[in-house]
This record gives C-alpha cells, sequence and structure tokens, in this order.
C-alpha cells in the first residue's frame, strides 16, 4: 500500500480495509507497540527512527480496540475508572445465573462510566452499568415495574435478567440482557420511560451495541458544540435504525 506522508490514521484505515476486505473499525494500528493516536499524520507518528507500523484485524471487540475508543472518547468527554453512585464495577457480584457479556466486562474495565460530550449540559450519551435499584427506579418503583412488565410481557428489559447500561437523554434508557442461558444474553433494548415505549436496540452479542457506540463516536468527531442538532442524542439513537436495513 502506499502512504503519502500527510496520510491521515482515517485514510490509511480505508485503503487497508479495502485490501483487507474488512470494515475499518475492525483495524488497530500499533506504530512500535503504541496504537496510532488518530489526531497525527503519518509523518509525526514515523518521525525520527524507523518503527515497525503493525496491523491487527480483530473480529470483535478486544482491549487495543477498546482503547482506541477511549483515547478518542476523552477527547470531548470523560471516562471515570470509579463506578458512580448507583453502577457496578467490572468485577461486582452478580445474581446467580447472571454475568457480564465479555464486550461489556471489557468496556467497564476500562472505565465504569463513559460521558460523551461531557461539556454539554445533558450528554447525547453515558454509558454505565447500574444497580437493580437504579434499574427500579427508571421504571417508578417496583409497582410500576410490574406494571410495565404487564404490558410488556415476560421479556420485557424490566425484567430481573436484565439491567440499565446507559441513557442519551433523561427519558431514554438502554438494558442489557445478563442470563448467560438466554437467547437474549447480550441484547439490548430501548426505553422511554415517559412514552412507555420499549424497542429492541441491536441483538446479540453485546459487540453488535458496543459497534454502534463506536459509529456513534467516529460520527461526532468532527461535529462543532455549537451545532446542537449534531450532538442530539437522536443521533445515536438513528444509527441503530440504520444498522437495521444494512
Amino acid at each position: 500500500v502506499e502512504l503519502e506522508e500527510d496520510s491521515t490514521l482515517e485514510t490509511v484505515k480505508g485503503k487497508l480495509s479495502d485490501l483487507l476486505e474488512c470494515p475499518a473499525v475492525q483495524l488497530t494500528l500499533l506504530i512500535g507497540t503504541t496504537p496510532w493516536s488518530d489526531d497525527k499524520l503519518l509523518r509525526e507518528v514515523l518521525s525520527g527512527e524507523m518503527p515497525t507500523l503493525s496491523v491487527i484485524k480483530s473480529e470483535g471487540w478486544v482491549p487495543l480496540r477498546m482503547q482506541a475508543l477511549k483515547a478518542k472518547v476523552e477527547k470531548h468527554g470523560k471516562v471515570q475508572s470509579d463506578p458512580a453512585e448507583g453502577g457496578l464495577s467490572a468485577d461486582a457480584a452478580l445474581p446467580e445465573g447472571l454475568e457480564f457479556p465479555s464486550a461489556l466486562r471489557l468496556l467497564l474495565q476500562h472505565g465504569a462510566k463513559w460521558t460523551f460530550r461531557a461539556s454539554m449540559g445533558i450528554p447525547p450519551l453515558c454509558l454505565y452499568a447500574a444497580t437493580r435499584e437504579v434499574g427500579n427506579d427508571i421504571f417508578g418503583d417496583e409497582e410500576c415495574k410490574a406494571d410495565w412488565m404487564e404490558e410488556h410481557g415476560e421479556d420485557s428489559c424490566a425484567g430481573d435478567d436484565w439491567i440499565c447500561i446507559g441513557e442519551s437523554s433523561e427519558f431514554d434508557f438502554f438494558f442489557v440482557n445478563l442470563r448467560k442461558t438466554s437467547p437474549d444474553f447480550g441484547m439490548v433494548k430501548h426505553i422511554v420511560n415517559n412514552c412507555d415505549e420499549e424497542t429492541p436496540f441491536s441483538e446479540a452479542p453485546f459487540d453488535r451495541f458496543l459497534d454502534i457506540v463506536e459509529s456513534f463516536e467516529a460520527q461526532q468527531a468532527d461535529v462543532d458544540e455549537d451545532d446542537c442538532e449534531g450532538l442530539h442524542s437522536f443521533q445515536f439513537r438513528s444509527l441503530q435504525r440504520k444498522k437495521k436495513k444494512t
């Protein structure tokens, strides 16, 4: 592959993805042993002694890919190491039969709470793992949660197999199934708690949800913070609809 000195990471990934016949998001580029930061041109990362340029292709979510996502989020947002009140860590004890999908555990190992565009009054996306008590509060209380289950059925994310793993507004929340033996293990559902709406968001495995998150972050990278529409949470939810069409 021929590369110009002023090539960006995105340009190089694009050429390599064509060569390797895989999506660019599956590629991680290392300069020596350090991930290539997307704010540096090729001539900058190759300055000095000529290091090795390595390409790692991952079919799912691996540490290097998560590190790259974290670095991008931290440019305009915030990633907290410790859980906020009502949050769970990667090694939290869960009820019998429940466990974090591996990609969710990896996310929590790199940060217990991810806030995208932290400078905004209401961030367009926050990711975390919430306790069951926090999940109950999202539905109102135990009685409201029971009413929600009655309306949406036994597979509703108001059930005990699901926990809240994020929000994109004060009314929009995302829940993931943690029952290891369930065919829905790793599936994510979206609810609008002031409109009594519940819909599937991403099918299992949980990696698919993170793929959408990664696409959202890439879409937001060059958006001016004064462009409220470009940063609004509905942009994240619209990516889910686009994924279903492809």
